[in-house]
């Protein structure tokens, strides 16, 4: 029993020793000071957030292409020119030239057909093809009925030298001879078939 005694006594010893618990407070206290008028400002980073910026949502149209219908070309008729027609009204010639003054070059009969393709500028002769012919020639305006502005048809310039057909070239041996007012001129004789001498 002495053994157990001893501890406790020194217990008891050392607690008459210590301070008081209001004393230990006030140390505690005045410690916790001191030490904390040596403390340093230690700054911790804190995340603050920065005011955000509000997204502006900007709505761009966006356009959606309708399928084009892509027009096909419309051939617009082109209008071709129609020469005036003409339909003889009596018998007449068709000659080389536009006066009675030039050579016959076909016989023409009423209902021959054929249409205007020149006109000539110093009186109203007109150029041309008839149907049964393969060559153009001139007649008098009197003696075809015409359907058609023959004011649109442009004049025609002369050739003489296109006249007709000549498949037996010029004659040979020409010459002219003056006596006075009288000029004689002579050729030698161009042999051609018995329809062709003629004129």
């Amino acid at each position: 029993m002495k053994l157990i005694q001893i501890p406790i006594i020194f217990l008891l010893v050392l607690s008459a020793c210590a301070p008081s618990q209001e004393t230990q407070a006030t140390m505690t206290a005045t410690a916790i000071t001191t030490s904390a008028a040596a403390w340093t400002d230690t700054l911790s980073p804190v995340a603050t957030l920065a005011p955000t910026e509000t997204p502006t949502v900007i709505l761009t149209p966006t356009f959606t292409l309708a399928p084009s219908i892509t027009p096909s070309p419309t051939i617009t008729p082109t209008p071709t020119f129609a020469f005036p027609s003409v339909t003889v009204n009596k018998q007449a010639h068709c000659r080389y030239g536009p006066s009675v003054a030039y050579l016959h070059a076909a016989d023409l009969y009423p209902g021959d057909r054929g249409t205007v393709r020149g006109r000539f500028e110093y009186s109203s002769w007109l150029y041309i093809k008839f149907d049964k012919l393969n060559y153009f020639c001139w007649v008098a305006h009197s003696v075809v009925d015409v359907v058609g502005d023959v004011s649109s048809i442009q004049y025609k310039e002369l050739n003489l030298q296109s006249i007709g057909s000549n498949q037996y070239g010029p004659p040979t041996g020409v010459t002219a001879v003056r006596n006075g007012n009288e000029v004689t001129i002579s050729w030698e004789q161009v042999e051609m078939t018995k329809d062709k001498d003629r004129g």
